[in-house]
């Protein structure tokens, strides 16, 4: 009986890191929090010659008008093309800073790109746009990966 449907799922754990150098003794303390979502791409037909995509957005906010970048890391694969697993099958997919699908988002390694922004209290808002392409081949599963999040500020 062929496949009909297979649930393969994206359900990244996001750790989210900081650094802060200041060199003044007086300055008052500066901070910033990020929150990110994670990526979720529901339920994927093999059968359907289809790329399944899904946005994620990371939000920094600072107590004081600051500068930062954020970066993400490669998860279980590489910038070329990250993976995800679900028992010892992988699922490829890619996460771009752009809605476009055309700038990978990573460390600024491999060809991937850094985000840079700058936020305040009321914060500012990235989007991660996340792409699975077709793979008729794909093993029905439920997939994940883990994605470090670097924000340094």
């Amino acid at each position: 009986m062929p496949i009909k449907s297979a649930e393969l799922h994206f359900l990244p754990r996001m750790l989210l890191i900081g650094a802060l150098t200041l060199a003044c003794n007086t300055c008052p303390a500066l901070s910033c929090t990020v929150n990110a979502t994670g990526l979720g791409f529901g339920t994927i037909n093999p059968l359907i010659a289809a790329d399944a995509t899904s946005t994620s957005t990371i939000t920094v906010s600072c107590t004081a008008l600051t500068s930062y970048s954020i970066a993400l890391s490669a998860g279980g694969g590489s910038f070329v093309q990250r993976a995800m697993r679900s028992g010892g099958n992988t699922l490829d997919y890619q996460i771009y800073s752009d809605a476009t699908y055309l700038t990978v988002w990573g460390d600024g390694s491999g060809g991937s790109a850094v985000v840079s922004a700058s936020a305040a209290s009321a914060g500012t808002t990235s989007n991660a746009y996340g792409r699975v392409p077709h793979q008729p081949t794909a093993v029905p599963g439920a997939y994940a990966d883990t994605i470090v999040v670097t924000v340094t500020y």
